[in-house]
């Protein structure tokens, strides 16, 4: 037996063959197939059980009794079909295996083969040239019963920490290996290359959301005899195309053979994706300040005024630079902000008869500059250095390299409040030209912004869906201060289906989402329930139906195309794209935390055109980025098949079962 603490002996993936380190020499070298070398093998086709010897717990398949291990190894294992029996049932026990169970879901390794055809003109052709055939990568050929739904299985390791890792094995010791590949080693092209000659399989993707759009992309450049539906198993965070499928907001540990019956007994339902294509555009051209016309004599009266006032400024400077080494010598003491120093009076004297000087010269070159501005000349006027004066005089002046006002305001921002600005052109490269879930524009793309960058830049702060949690709380918060989207309707322009939207009407927006699904957000049905289903979710379906009030109908503070949204029902399947605002990010907290029924519901539309006319953050199913002046066009593209899960059987109890008989006795 492996007993101690830790990892004491080595297990096999693909046949659960378990040995200690130091017998991996005494270890039978053979494992399972996971396909045959010609299509007519010599054992007439069919799959022969696997068994692997080991301590089995639980009851024979064959008599029905406990298989007991306390006397040495006992029992057998069928790798297919997970068959466990005693040692003396063996040979009662038919050579055929049946795969079990999950039959219809597992390729057998009798029904695939290399494609001989593609490697042999391989070797002939490199024959040809004269050159030795190169190893060329083996393509196989499946040939599937028609009755049988096979599965093909993409697992991202990256996502949910470890979790990609384990369940990347436990589907490869559920199903044939050749159904399930690592996404981190290749991607999905290769597993598309070998299904797509398959009439019937279902395609799952084990990780999240970007997990998803990746495969959907890989599946539209390739040739599918048939469309497969995709299901999703969700890892790490976010995952709301898997809530809205009913798959959960995470993978909890659930066991494979019960997410097998329930990928089995799930329906099939169409998934519209819509095509996003984005425009630069020149920014808004900024008034061009105005020439004036000015003679040769006042150019030359202003040179001579400018070198007065620069040997002005330089004896200032000189002077302070006596004061500095004065008061490096002598002690000084300072009472209410004034200098008292023996040695420095006298050259403090100084200073102030430069700088009375200096501040009628400024103030009369002020005036000048106005009579300048009023006559229609062009004037020069300098800086004031009485400020300058008064600052050495109350010890408060610091030399510094000189910065631009508008980098002293920035510095005084807190990093979380400073405005986003984009750093190069790269910034602008649109991530995807599909939408799966959602595209936004504003308050909530801002947040993602900030999260992402601080995510890139110190990605060991962000290892926990805790932490994740924590530092978006915080950027949200510090979002809500700074409102760097506020009066969106001045920059932004949205066309529904040929009718613009009037967003000046209400509350000022600081955000707009296209929803494609429910959930966005890790959650959040910004959309709302229909009115019908939350009033049948609050009073149940026995309480009689009420009459809608006003307060209902505060679901859309407009109406579009003469129709109530208050009453507009959401379906990932409408050919249809929901259009919302966002008033802040406290109004997104309150819709998540249900304060609020949904956000402000603006259009449900098949095409969508937004102009925007400053640089604005923007993300697509999750993925953020700082788009500048732009015209982006939303249509409709396709729609894809996918899984919706099984409805849950928790609420089936004893009370639940009274019910349905009262139902059906009335």
């Amino acid at each position: 037996m492996l007993v101690g603490l830790g990892k004491k002996g080595l297990c096999c993936t693909l046949c659960k063959y378990t040995v200690h380190e130091r017998c991996v020499q005494r270890a039978p070298a053979s494992c399972i197939n996971t396909y045959v070398k010609s299509k007519k093998p010599k054992g007439g086709g069919a799959l022969l059980h696997h068994w692997t010897e080991g301590n089995c717990y639980g009851r024979c398949s064959k008599c029905r009794k406990r298989i007991k291990s306390y006397h040495g190894i006992t029992g057998l294992t069928c790798r297919w079909c997970h068959m466990t029996i005693h040692n003396r049932c063996a040979a009662s026990v038919k050579a055929e295996c049946n795969l079990g169970e999950f039959a219809n879901l597992i390729i057998p390794p009798t029904a695939i083969c290399p494609a001989v055809l593609d490697r042999q003109r391989s070797v002939n052709v490199a024959t040809a040239k004269g050159k030795a055939p190169a190893p060329a990568p083996t393509h196989f050929q499946i040939t599937s019963e028609p009755t049988s739904c096979p599965l093909l299985v993409f697992v991202n390791p990256k996502s949910g920490g470890r979790q990609g890792h384990r369940i990347l094995r436990k589907f490869q010791y559920m199903l044939n290996p050749r159904q399930v590949y690592d996404l981190s080693k290749g991607g999905p092209m290769e597993g598309l290359a070998m299904f797509k000659d398959v009439p019937n399989f279902k395609v799952i993707c084990c990780g999240g959301d970007g997990t998803v759009g990746w495969v959907l992309e890989a599946m539209d450049s390739v040739d599918l005899q048939v469309q497969p539906a995709v299901g999703v198993i969700p890892l790490g965070t976010g995952n709301d195309l898997a809530r809205c499928l009913r798959w959960g907001g995470g993978y909890e540990g659930e066991s494979i053979p019960k997410l097998m019956d329930k990928i089995e007994r799930a329906s099939t339902v169409m998934l519209d994706r819509w095509s996003i294509q984005v425009t630069n555009t020149e920014p808004a051209e900024l008034p061009k300040p105005k020439v004036l016309q000015v003679t040769l004599s006042e150019n030359v009266q202003r040179v001579v005024e400018l070198s007065q006032r620069i040997i002005v400024e330089k004896s200032v400077i000189e002077t302070y630079e006596e004061i500095r080494r004065n008061t490096m010598t002598t002690e000084v003491t300072t009472v209410g902000g004034k200098v008292k120093s023996s040695s420095s009076s006298t050259t403090m004297e100084k200073l102030m008869e430069f700088t009375s000087s200096s501040s009628r010269d400024s103030e009369a070159s002020q005036l000048s500059g106005q009579e300048a501005a009023n006559g229609g000349t062009n004037r020069l006027s300098t800086p004031n250095t009485s400020r300058v004066v008064k600052s050495i005089s109350e010890g408060d002046l610091l030399l510094a390299r000189p910065s631009t006002t508008s980098e002293l305001q920035e510095s005084s921002i807190p990093a979380p409040l400073r405005p986003l600005k984009p750093q190069s052109e790269q910034d602008f490269v649109v991530p995807y030209n599909i939408i799966n879930n959602y595209f936004s524009v504003g308050v909530d793309a801002a947040i993602c912004v900030k999260f992402h960058l601080e995510r890139e830049k110190n990605p060991h702060k962000f290892n926990s869906r805790m932490k994740n949690k924590l530092w978006y709380f915080e950027y949200a918060t510090s979002e809500t201060f700074a409102a760097s989207c506020k009066n969106l309707h001045e920059n932004l322009e949205i066309v529904c289906d040929g009718v613009s939207l009037d967003l000046a009407n209400g509350p000022h927006l600081q955000g707009i989402a296209l929803l494609n699904i429910p959930y966005t957000h890790g959650g959040s049905n910004l959309w709302g329930e229909h009115l019908s289903q939350k009033r049948i979710r609050k009073n149940g379906p026995f309480r009689s139906a009420r009459k809608f009030k006003s307060a209902d109908k505060d679901l859309s503070t407009s109406s579009f195309n003469s129709v109530d949204l208050s009453v507009a029902i959401q379906d990932i399947g409408d050919h249809r794209i929901e259009v919302i605002g966002l008033e802040n990010c406290l109004h997104m907290g309150q819709v998540r935390t249900g304060l609020r029924a949904s956000g402000r519901r603006l259009a449900q539309c098949s095409e969508v055109t937004i102009v925007t006319k400053k640089t604005f953050p923007m993300q697509i199913d999750g993925e953020p980025w700082m788009q500048g002046p732009s015209r982006i066009q939303i249509t409709h593209k396709n729609q894809v098949p996918m899984l919706m899960a099984p409805r849950s059987e928790k609420g089936k109890g004893f009370f639940s079962f009274l019910k349905t008989n009262l139902l059906n006795v009335v």
